[in-house]
C-alpha cells in the first residue's frame, strides 16, 4: 500500500465520521443530573438550531430516580400525549425550546418515563400544571412534584465515536508531517 493511499483512506475515513459526529449536552436541575446525546456535530460546538435528542441518560439523583438511559431501556419517549422523536432547540447559549413529533403541539416539552416504575417521569420545559416553561424541569411521580428546578444544559466533550475520529484526523496530519 502507498504512502498516497494511505493518507487518501484517513481523509475518506475522516470525511464520513463528520456528518454522523454527535453532540453531548450535560443538564442539571435540583440535585438531578444526566447527559442528551443529540445529531449534530461535535466540529461546531456552539452551532445554534434544533438537534434532534438520540438518547438520554440519568447518571446523578438526589431523589432516587432510576439511572441509565433511552438506549439502556431504562427510559422511553412518548408518554403524556407526546410523540418520539425529541428535540432540542439551541440558541448558542442555552436551550430555547423543547420539541417533540412534528413540533407542532399545544405544549412543548420531552417527558422521559421509567420503564421500571411507569409513575416516575422527568420533564423538560415544564414543572407543574399545564405550563410550558423552556427553564424549568421536573421529576415527577404520579400526581406529585418531587424535584423541580432551573435547568441547566450545557455542551460538553466529544463521545467516543467521535473522538475515534479526532484519532484518524490526527493520524492523517502526523503522516503529512513526514
Amino acid at each position: 500500500m502507498t504512502r498516497h493511499t494511505i493518507l487518501t483512506s484517513a481523509v475518506l475515513a475522516c470525511s464520513a465520521g463528520l456528518a454522523s459526529a454527535d453532540i453531548v449536552w450535560e443538564w442539571s436541575f435540583a440535585g438531578e443530573a444526566g447527559l442528551f446525546i443529540t445529531e449534530g456535530s461535535i466540529f461546531d460546538p456552539v452551532a445554534i438550531g434544533t438537534f434532534q435528542v438520540l438518547d438520554f441518560v440519568v447518571s446523578s439523583s438526589s431523589v432516587g430516580a432510576t439511572l441509565g438511559s433511552l438506549s439502556g431501556g431504562d427510559y422511553s419517549q412518548g408518554s403524556f400525549g407526546t410523540e418520539a422523536p425529541y428535540f432540542i432547540s439551541w440558541d448558542g447559549s442555552a436551550v430555547d425550546g423543547w420539541f417533540f413529533g412534528d413540533g407542532l403541539q399545544i405544549f412543548n416539552w420531552n417527558p422521559y418515563t421509567s420503564t421500571s416504575d411507569p409513575q416516575a417521569n422527568y420533564f423538560f420545559g415544564w414543572d407543574h400544571g399545564n405550563v410550558e416553561d423552556v427553564t424549568r424541569a421536573a421529576y415527577w411521580i404520579g400526581g406529585d412534584t418531587i424535584s423541580v428546578g432551573d435547568i441547566t444544559v450545557i455542551q460538553t466533550v466529544p463521545n467516543s465515536g467521535s473522538l475515534a475520529m479526532l484519532g484518524i484526523g490526527g493520524l492523517f496530519i502526523s503522516m503529512r508531517r513526514r
